[in-house]
């Protein structure tokens, strides 16, 4: 039975069709942010994480990593991507350390003086 909210409960094998389609174009959209944010802070770590089934976020890191293999860069060593396991408490431990970041090692301006 379907219920809002409660993924576990959803029938995923009859949204195969809708999840495959989101999983390619999610693939190729996190495979562009996953180029550009390693570029800049030359990273070699991606981790993703979902609150949808472990299933579902197993073939999302895959497909990320067929599309960094694909993309057309030159001398570009395409980071590891692994699955992330804190579900639905990412958001919030990331936006706690943001919080700590700010305050203990950020060097922008307006975090020194604010």
């Amino acid at each position: 039975m379907f219920v809002p909210g409660q993924f576990e409960s959803w029938d995923w094998v009859a949204f195969k069709p809708v999840v495959d389609q989101w999983i390619n174009d999610s693939a190729n959209i996190l495979a562009r942010v996953a180029y550009n944010t390693t570029v800049v802070i030359e990273t070699d770590l991606v981790i993703i994480d979902t609150i949808l089934p472990a299933e579902i976020g197993e073939r999302l890191v895959a497909q990320v990593e067929i599309e960094l293999g694909h993309l057309p860069v030159l001398g570009y060593v395409p980071p590891q991507v692994m699955q992330g396991h804190l579900g639905a408490s990412a958001p919030a431990i990331g936006a706690a350390e943001l919080t700590l970041y700010r305050r203990y090692f950020s060097r922008t301006l307006a975090d020194l003086v604010g």
